[in-house]
């Protein structure tokens, strides 16, 4: 693998980065809110440090940057220019032309519609909308071309850590609420996009609206994969993980046993031709195939709306739960981030260490190090939350 390496940001540690469409340039965005661009041919800047976002309380500055997919009349064009979103920790979204002549970036739009640092943005794929995420809890879906708030989603019950679309327009969010929302966007076409000219659609067609979250179980299930698609290798991991019988993993694969047949499977299949002599296995494992035709696992996983029973909000006045330390469920002082990604108060974690060496708690799993990083974010906020307690 070939390695490739940018210091240019010394001011700040590098909270986003990607490649313009046309993969000749990166544009990088630091925590004291710069954003800087690079040639991927020469790895040198093309231009000075710009000040695009705040730093913000937590001195995140930039959280994310990100290119429309359909903006540009021709990747290979001198004269090319891109449209591009940022977000930062000032609340704020921005729109920028990059103009690949100049190799510049201009300042098109401040969007401002969330009341909490923006987490991320993306573009659909028709770049017909623009959706941010932010620390307040809502998502807002922006028209990039006349710059107005088409709609705001307030589902989550605490921050909203990312938002995706997908190509035949479903809207995916992230929360620290522990829930994934999937949301079903509907929108006019405004004609057919003509992609060897700029588009800037002057009509959006009708107006958007958003599958109700109820449905969101009932497209979570559409989109669960049939264990009839299953290969021989995932019939075999079924039986290792699900039904706990792996010493009959082996002879299904020699007898390329997929999905599909494994729907054919009877008691008498199992014992004379795959050598399941015990009847207590045998029942097992068919008990096992009439829960996947009946639409479950054998180990039973919840539905989406019995997660959202499990993380109702809390009661008005107590802190959100990624305020609380997961060791102690007391609420962090000095919150620290771990190897395993988790976050933790840090006499509490190093406390675990003692006793337990390297080993994660939410994880079980060995750590490849002890180091503990402070998490500024959380502990903004935390001050914040604890701020408006006393006010209170």
């Amino acid at each position: 693998m070939y390695c490739r390496q940018i210091s240019g940001h010394p001011e700040s540690n590098v909270y986003a980065a990607t490649f313009t469409p046309c993969d000749c340039y990166i544009v990088s965005g630091s925590g004291v809110g710069n954003i800087r661009v690079w040639s991927v041919n020469t790895m040198q800047a093309t231009m000075l440090p710009l000040d695009a976002h705040d730093a913000g309380l937590s001195s995140c500055g930039v959280s994310c940057i990100t290119f429309s997919p359909t903006f540009h009349s021709s990747l290979t064009s001198s004269t090319r220019c891109f449209l591009m979103a940022s977000s930062g920790h000032d609340n704020k979204v921005k729109l920028w032309i990059f103009n690949n002549e100049a190799k510049s970036l201009r300042l098109q739009k401040e969007l401002s519609g969330h009341s909490g640092p923006v987490s991320f943005c993306c573009f659909s794929a028709n770049g017909m909308h623009l959706a941010s995420s932010s620390f307040d809890g809502s998502i807002v879906i922006w028209n990039p071309s006349s710059y107005e708030q088409e709609l705001r989603l307030d589902s989550h019950e605490t921050i909203v850590t990312s938002v995706a679309f997908s190509k035949t327009n479903y809207l995916a969010s992230t929360s620290c609420d522990k829930k994934v929302i999937i949301w079903k966007v509907n929108s006019g076409t405004g004609g057919e996009i003509d992609k060897n000219l700029f588009y800037f659609p002057s009509e959006s067609g009708a107006q958007l609206t958003v599958a109700a979250p109820e449905e969101t179980e009932k497209f979570a299930q559409s989109l669960k994969p049939s264990y009839q698609d299953w290969s021989c290798e995932q019939v075999a991991s079924w039986l290792n993980d699900e039904v706990k019988l792996s010493q009959y993993a082996d002879i299904f694969k020699e007898n390329d046993i997929d999905g599909r047949e494994l729907d054919e499977v009877t008691a008498e299949v199992l014992q004379k031709d795959l050598g399941v002599v015990s009847l207590g296995h045998r029942n097992k494992i068919m008990r096992a195939i009439k829960a996947l035709r009946d639409g479950g696992l054998t180990s039973s996983a919840p539905s989406i709306s019995q997660l959202q029973d499990l993380y109702k909000p809390a009661n008005e006045g107590d802190p959100p739960p990624e305020y609380l330390c997961p060791i102690s469920l007391d609420i962090m002082f000095d919150p620290v981030t771990a190897a395993d990604g988790f976050t933790y108060e840090r006499k509490e974690i190093e406390a675990w260490f003692k006793r337990t060496g390297t080993i994660s708690p939410m994880t079980g799993k060995q750590l490849t190090s002890d180091d503990l990083h402070p998490n500024q974010t959380v502990r903004s906020l935390i001050d914040e939350f604890l701020s408006k307690q006393k006010c209170g």
